[in-house]
């Protein structure tokens, strides 16, 4: 049985970013979204039914960052993401980005994080240490990512839904 590998890999930035015209046509659920973001979709650009016509917001731009094409607001801050799928063919994709996400590891001193973050700033902090001489650090993960969780739920219930609280300057007030 052949398994087939599902990439993200980086979209052509000349083509991403020469025009603020077209954008992929495949957002599945997050089409709504960016509809409520303000994006104006058209038709489908003629001869290739993977690109859509689509008018920004107001100061928004298409940005190339590492590697992937962000959809970047008028004040800066990543509201979508472009990239190419590679799964048997190559797949044009867009998704709408939450402002809140998670991020969960652990470090080298025996600590599993769990951080909540508004963009790349980090407004709250979970640690929960590794138990016992193995080290097993996906137990104190898990522990640390339900905790943070929690956390974000009773502070944030809305956090998921990626057009819920970017109107809100700074959260943590």
């Amino acid at each position: 049985m052949e398994v087939k590998k599902k990439l993200l890999v980086q979209p052509s930035a000349e083509a991403e970013v020469a025009g603020n015209t077209t954008v992929p046509s495949d957002m599945g659920e997050h089409r709504k979204a960016f509809a409520l973001m303000g994006l104006s979709f058209g038709e489908l650009v003629e001869g290739d039914p993977t690109r859509i016509h689509c008018e920004l917001p107001n100061g928004w731009t298409k940005e190339p960052i590492g590697p992937f094409v962000y959809l970047m607001d008028q004040n800066g801050r990543k509201r979508g993401m472009i990239f190419r799928k590679y799964a048997g063919t190559t797949i044009h994709q867009m998704l709408a980005m939450k402002r809140l996400s998670l991020l969960v590891g652990h470090n080298n001193n025996g600590l599993a994080y769990a951080h909540v973050r508004d963009g790349d700033t980090v407004i709250h902090s979970v640690g929960v240490p590794i138990p016992g001489p193995h080290h097993n650090a996906l137990q104190a993960k898990e522990s640390a990512e339900r905790q943070a969780l929690q956390w974000l739920q009773d502070t944030f219930p809305e956090w998921e839904d990626p057009t819920a609280y970017w109107d809100q300057e700074d959260l943590m007030k």
